[in-house]
């Protein structure tokens, strides 16, 4: 190569390039005795001292829930106990089961209203979406180890990820298992006729209950003939661990979606360009709502009928500019295609789109400004001030007075019935 002995014959002597000079030797290796004492005896001083330190935030800093990362450490998995906002006796041992960060961040805003102790089990990669029986049945035993482990185990996004508790109802009927339905009930199943046979099974199970986050959930199950005694919804608390970060107050933003042709680069934002709409479009990792807050305003095209980020939003502040509900129907059906996230509320709504969309229900289509067409929204976007109603002031007040008068009572109405609350006499 050229490079001769400077380069092959260096080796543990030092290194060093043709013709300069070692930069590192043995020699430097070598250190008076009284200095290398003193260093040892300070390193030694450092490591009792973060040692202590450690011990001392682990002790004042527990979380109140912890991560389980494999099927085995569920059997050695316990509670851990932390300050309360209400003292409990002989609490429940409660496990979220789910793989969806959104909803374990909402359960845990939620739990902390009532000082109740949980423990996640996130599944990540156990499985792909949509099982079927037979990797259910596979899976069964961890199923059965958790309800061996657990009082009350909450299923969420997606229900089909608690398929295995499904099929082990028998082993686990000590144990309440809640499936709280966030999108559809059977997201990407392909052996339906089986699945829903399995779902059937929960119907007359005394200790299975269902719970939606949002008013079309019911109805689609409905629809598949499987009705569970009750069904009551809770929406999401809207809260957003995601600290805000700069956002320019002069630009309107459009929320994209890369895994949705609705609204990602070549859906909604090329409409919006060839009608000379000026917008920044943002990526799912936008900073959250409270980046969002700070934009002169956001556009939102609905891709789903519900969406935790649109409860952040109002939690936030954020104000937002929507389809109306007879554009938002021309748009799912007409210009952009029927979405796989929106044709079963197409299908089963037909003329009612809009009233299966959490969106344009009556608490929530008073806090956003609504368009036409896309000229109407350029006409909107242009005029000096964008919030007439002053919106943006008053949303995030209004959103905890629902989660007060709607959503935590409901949580509340909940626990009680799982026994993890007292009932109020």
């Amino acid at each position: 190569t050229g490079l001769g002995k400077d380069w092959n014959e260096a080796g543990m002597g030092g290194f060093r390039r043709p013709g300069r000079p070692k930069v590192f030797s043995k020699e430097h290796l070598k250190c008076p005795s009284r200095f290398c004492l003193l260093s040892s005896l300070l390193l030694l001083l450092a490591l009792v001292n973060v040692t202590f330190w450690l011990k001392f935030e682990k002790k004042s800093s527990e979380p109140a829930f912890i991560v389980v990362p494999e099927a085995e450490s569920a059997k050695k998995t316990v509670v851990k106990t932390a300050e309360t906002v209400v003292r409990i006796q002989n609490p429940a041992r409660i496990l979220f089961f789910s793989r969806h960060e959104g909803t374990i961040g909402d359960f845990r805003a939620a739990m902390s209203q009532f000082g109740v102790n949980f423990t996640v089990f996130q599944i990540k990669d156990l499985w792909d979406y949509g099982m079927n029986r037979q990797t259910a049945r596979t899976h069964s035993s961890l199923a059965k180890d958790l309800c061996e482990a657990y009082d009350v185990i909450f299923v969420c996004d997606t229900i089909v990820d608690g398929r295995p508790f499904m099929v082990s109802l028998d082993d686990c009927k000590r144990t309440k298992i809640v499936f709280l339905v966030t999108n559809r009930f059977n997201w990407l199943i392909k052996d339906h006729s089986e699945y829903e046979a399995d779902v059937r099974g929960t119907l007359t199970a005394s200790n299975a209950f269902w719970v939606a986050n949002n008013q079309f959930e019911p109805r689609y199950m409905a629809s598949k003939g499987l009705v569970p005694s009750e069904f009551p919804m809770i929406r999401p608390m809207g809260q957003s661990p995601i600290a805000g970060r700069f956002a320019p107050s002069n630009l309107v933003a459009f929320l994209m979606a890369p895994y949705n042709h609705l609204v990602r680069y070549d859906g909604v934002p090329n409409i919006l360009r060839t009608h000379a709409i000026a917008f920044i479009g943002l990526l799912p990792e936008y900073g959250g709502p409270k980046t969002l807050a700070k934009y002169k305003a956001v556009i939102i095209v609905p891709y789903q009928v519900s969406v935790m980020k649109f409860y952040e939003n109002l939690a936030a502040g954020v104000l937002m500019y929507l389809p109306s509900p007879s554009f938002m129907h021309t748009l799912a059906l007409e210009s952009l295609r029927s979405s796989d996230y929106l044709q079963p509320a197409t299908e089963l709504c037909q003329e009612a789109f809009a009233q299966c969309l959490d969106y344009y229900q009556p608490e929530f289509v008073k806090w956003f400004y609504t368009f036409d067409s896309w000229p109407h929204l350029k006409e909107l976007l242009t005029k000096p001030d964008v919030d007439p109603l002053k919106l943006r002031a008053n949303m995030a007040a209004a959103w905890q007075q629902y989660l007060e008068t709607a959503t935590i009572p409901a949580w509340r109405k909940l626990l009680q019935r799982l026994a993890v609350l007292p009932t109020e006499s």
